[in-house]
């Protein structure tokens, strides 16, 4: 049997019950959070060199050339 698993989307995990009360401890709020999130994913895009994703694209963004 062959079974495929995915990453949660952004909203599923920040619509998780265990994330909000995690979130809710720490005193995060969920708009600003999702709205960093996404700020960073846009940066991500811009800057990532076409044909790298994954780990070594994140790596390589934030360490510079």
């Amino acid at each position: 049997m062959i079974r495929s698993f995915s990453e949660p989307t952004l909203a599923e995990l920040l619509n998780d019950p265990v994330t909000r009360a995690l979130m809710q401890a720490d005193n995060v709020n969920p708009r600003e959070l999702e709205e960093t999130v996404r700020y960073i994913a846009r940066l991500r895009r811009i800057s990532t060199p076409p044909g790298e994703t994954g780990l070594f694209a994140l790596h390589m963004s934030a360490s510079g050339p």
